[in-house]
């Protein structure tokens, strides 16, 4: 599940690999604090249906080193897009749209540092979202017809990242994480973004 996500990540993560070797070295060190905002794109993979649904997001996140290399982060995140599929029936037209109205989460991150390029580092922690979905019908016979409901849900979150130090208080980042992994569907997301050290 969420394999054209890892896949783009994968891609980023050599292309920024390449470049990187003029950045300054990362700083890791106990103490530090940071914090940081990424574009994300979710991947919400359904079993049994074969298009997934990709909703847009903000996450904003803050964290502390409490060891060398080893942070602890908070992040919350709220949608900036939804996403739809529409579907052909003998009877006429269905329409479905997910959005994430919120997703909130701590996480515990281990940093093992390159020279003069910034890090990678592995995600753990644990993840509660909010999801919205919307189903419209519109029959030929009876007309239109809304349906609105959300769901939450909560489990073990994990991934991994690369931080690309610009400055010696500046990276860019990028992320691939599953958010939640369920026996029917599972949440992925590749996060994009800026972080500033302090």
């Amino acid at each position: 599940m969420g394999r054209c996500f890892l896949r783009k990540f994968i891609r980023a993560f050599l292309v920024i690999g390449s470049v990187a070797m003029a950045a300054n070295a990362s700083h890791l060190s106990e103490g530090t604090k940071y914090g940081g905002l990424s574009y994300t794109m979710m991947d919400y993979d359904l079993d049994g249906v074969s298009e997934s649904y990709s909703p847009a997001a903000l996450t904003g996140r803050l964290g502390i080193f409490v060891k060398e290399g080893i942070a602890v982060e908070g992040r919350l995140a709220l949608e900036i897009s939804d996403d739809s599929h529409s579907y052909d029936a003998s009877w006429g037209e269905a329409k479905v749209t997910l959005g994430l109205k919120s997703l909130i989460g701590a996480y515990v991150i281990g940093h093992v540092p390159l020279e003069n390029v910034g890090s990678i580092y592995g995600v753990l922690g644990f993840t509660k979202l909010e999801t919205s979905v919307r189903y419209q019908e519109y029959d030929n016979s009876w007309g239109y017809y809304s349906e609105s409901a959300s769901e939450s849900d909560s489990g073990l979150s994990y991934g991994f990242g690369f931080d690309w130090k610009v400055r010696s208080d500046v990276a860019l980042n990028i992320e691939y994480m599953l958010y939640v992994n369920e026996s029917d569907y599972s949440m992925s997301a590749l996060n994009m973004g800026i972080k500033f050290y302090f």
